[in-house]
């Protein structure tokens, strides 16, 4: 039996030691390590850094009570498999949201995407969505991602990567509601498509699009079309050299000058 303790105590102390060892790298701290190298402090820090991810990607989404329940579903289905919503992790969604008012809610997950494509399409509730958190550097694809969302106000797109995404087609179709954007974050040098990218904004009414740099855009038709409270666009990068469609491309911003 005492054996046994012993050989037990011996292992515990190898254990120590390679965690010791390990949090060393880690954190090179290597004074305040050694001095409470016996503490089992350490190896909670150990086991907090394995079970505990740090997300990569986060998106705070505003929703007007009566339809929250239904666009986190439609969100969610988009998203990676294990998703942090408001703090607990859920691999499917069972809390019911008051209809009554407005809902914040807080979507994390550690997997990058690719595909943005129709994410947040015709989801009519959506007041306010906070991308500057979101890990879009791998997405290729933005087409139709806030399509027909009627009533959303407010998009916060400032660190948004968008370096290797070909396709922005109707990316803000619709988008009635939004009063601004801010594309200062943004990269457009791989982007072909932006064909009715801001078709009926209706609302906006300047656009500084100075940040948009397009070598590779070939389609542009219906681009700002019915945007018709628009009075003015900066465009001094925008390349059209290889755009091969210009249809309608403002057609009726009829107080443009």
């Amino acid at each position: 039996m005492l054996k046994e303790l012993k050989g037990e105590k011996k292992n515990a102390s190898l254990l120590n030691i390679y965690i010791i060892k390990i949090m060393k790298i880690l954190f090179q701290k290597n004074k305040l390590i050694e001095k409470y190298k016996n503490r089992n402090i350490f190896l909670l820090f150990f086991l907090i850094m394995i079970f505990f991810p740090k997300y990569s990607s986060k998106i705070i989404i505003t929703i007007s009570g009566e339809g929250t329940q239904s666009i986190l579903s439609d969100i969610f289905s988009q998203l990676p498999s294990k998703v942090s919503i408001n703090g607990e992790v859920k691999t499917q969604l069972t809390k019911k949201y008051p209809m009554d008012s407005e809902n914040t809610v807080i979507m994390e997950w550690e997997t990058p995407i690719k595909n943005c494509s129709n994410m947040f399409t015709s989801l009519t509730n959506i007041i306010k969505v906070d991308l500057s958190n979101f890990d879009s550097s791998q997405v290729v694809d933005m087409s139709r991602m806030f399509y027909k969302c009627n009533n959303i106000k407010e998009i916060n797109l400032n660190g948004l990567n968008t370096s290797l995404v070909t396709d922005m087609n109707s990316m803000f179709y619709e988008c009635k509601s939004l009063l601004s954007l801010d594309f200062s974050s943004f990269n457009t040098l791989k982007v072909v498509d932006m064909h009715e990218m801001f078709f009926d904004c209706d609302s906006l009414t300047s656009l500084n699009l100075t940040s948009f740099k397009t070598p590779s855009l070939t389609t542009t038709n219906f681009m700002f079309n019915d945007c018709d409270k628009l009075i003015y666009i900066d465009l001094p990068n925008f390349v059209t050299s290889n755009v091969n469609n210009m249809g309608s491309m403002f057609g009726w911003c009829v107080n443009l000058p």
